[in-house]
Formats: C-alpha cells, structure tokens, sequence
C-alpha cells in the first residue's frame, strides 16, 4: 500500500500551534525560538556540505520574519565569522506593522550587533529597497522567511521587488515554510512574486 502524505490545512497547522503551547504552557516567542533553532540545526548540516560563504536571509515583518531572525542568530553563534558571513534583509512597507515576536527578535539581533557581539564586517541588518541591486553570488545561501501559510493575496511591492531578486540570483535557495509567495489552502495564481526554493 502507497504511503499517503497528509498535508495539513492552514487551521489545521495553527490548531497544532495553539495545542502545543497550551500542553507545553509555551509563549508564543518560546515556540518561535524553538522552531528557529530546529531550523538553524537543518540548515547547519546543508552550510557544513555546501560549504557557503555567505547566507542572506529575508525576513518579513510576521512571524515568518521573527523565525528568520532566530536563524540569523543561531547561525552566527555557530560559526565562527571568518567562515561565515550572516546578513539579514528586512522587508517593509512604508508603515510597517511588525508582530511581536519579529521585534523582540529584530532588537535581540540588533543588540548583538551594536554591543559588537557580532564582528559589523561579517553580520548586519539591512533594509531592503527596490532601488538595490543586491546581486547575490552563486555560491552563497538565500534563506527565504519572508512570508509563511497565512498569505492569502498575491505578492506586491517591494515584497514582490524582494522575491524577483532571489529569484535573480542563482544562490541556492531554502524557504523555511511555504515559498513565499504560494498560498496554502488555494491555488496560487501565476505571477513572478513567488519564491522559487532549492528547498
């Protein structure tokens, strides 16, 4: 008999989110950290066979974002700078509404960054403008965490600005929950502002 995959709804994914920090008795910023440093693990083990020398990561203003920033974080903590550079990519609108969980985690990075934790040369934040040409090398890592399963409108902007340059870009590609740009529960209509990941 062929194994069936289950592929879980939108409510279904933020009912097992709600029960596990209730069972757990997790805020909502502890189960972030969790899931971030889950992902930094998996990405660790791809950086140390790909060997990259440069990993930039998109983040949003959601908690896609937040998660990004956690990765950012574990992975900068992992490495040791002169083997690898972190820089982080934040996306935003001209008023933009970040969640929670995203700032604490923007200020934590940025903490690490202005207390010079972090060497300036080999960590940063930077916000993104569509008038930046980013050219992204080849041989470096694109973590997308731009957006994740509660997009529900297409790609706009300077978001959809954003996505064309990792597009752009022949780096290898990871997104950390559904490309963004793709809608989870419907079908997506074609356009260029969906991230198009190796992973």
């Amino acid at each position: 008999m062929a194994c069936v995959p289950i592929i879980p709804t939108v409510a279904q994914i933020r009912e097992c989110e709600r029960f596990t920090m209730e069972s757990l008795h997790l805020a909502s910023i502890d189960l972030m950290e969790q899931a971030g440093q889950a992902l930094s693990k998996r990405i660790r083990e791809i950086i140390l066979v790909r060997k990259f020398p440069q990993i930039h990561i998109f983040c949003g203003c959601g908690n896609n974002g937040g998660d990004g920033m956690v990765i950012a974080r574990c992975l900068r903590e992992a490495f040791p700078s002169e083997k690898l550079s972190v820089h982080v990519i934040l996306c935003q609108n001209d008023n933009p509404q970040y969640t929670n969980e995203l700032a604490i985690n923007r200020d934590r990075w940025l903490g690490l960054l202005q207390d010079g934790h972090f060497d300036a040369k080999t960590s940063s934040l930077q916000i993104f403008t569509p008038e930046q040409a980013l050219n992204i090398p080849a041989c470096d890592l694109i973590v997308d965490a731009l957006f994740g399963i509660g997009l529900n409108k297409p790609v706009t902007g300077i978001f959809a600005d954003a996505i064309r340059q990792i597009n752009a870009s022949e780096a290898y590609t990871i997104a950390i929950d559904i490309p963004s740009g793709l809608f989870a529960d419907t079908h997506t209509p074609p356009s260029d502002g969906i991230v198009i990941a190796d992973k």
